[in-house]
């Protein structure tokens, strides 16, 4: 299984890795935060930061958000001019709807009645189409 299955699998489980400078960060519920698990992200680190790393630098933002975040001298307002669009999050492909200082918030294709917080960090851009997923009669 390689590094982007692997993470996928662990966002399965609301198990989210992200990369803060060098480092992995691991946020999920402490039940699920095993010795086991520690020593499957030891033994995947090096192909978890390189895939991290890789996706984080070919990233490619709009002109008009990185022109938002120069005139608003926030990180967080890179997500301003994609408020109502499409965007990727942990959980999955949503609608971003809200953007405060240390939250955004993101109607889930899969769960188009709620909003669900993640970090500004968190929300990228993505090409999946945003059609929410039919509610059970």
């Amino acid at each position: 299984m390689n590094a982007p299955q692997f993470l996928q699998e662990l966002r399965a489980q609301e198990i989210l890795v992200s990369l803060e400078g060098s480092e992995l960060v691991v946020n999920g519920p402490e039940c699920l935060l095993t010795d086991e698990l520690e020593g499957q992200l030891r033994s995947r680190k090096r192909s978890i930061l390189q895939y991290l790393q890789t996706r984080v630098e070919e990233q490619s933002w709009p002109p008009e958000c990185l022109d938002s975040v120069r005139r608003f001298g926030q990180p967080r307002a890179i997500l301003f001019p994609l408020l109502g669009k499409r965007v990727e999050s942990p959980k999955g492909p949503g609608k971003l709807v809200r953007v405060f200082e240390k939250s955004a918030g993101v109607v889930l294709r899969d769960q188009p009645s709620r909003v669900t917080y993640f970090e500004p960090r968190e929300i990228w851009l993505t090409d999946t189409p945003w059609e929410p997923e039919p509610e059970d009669p």
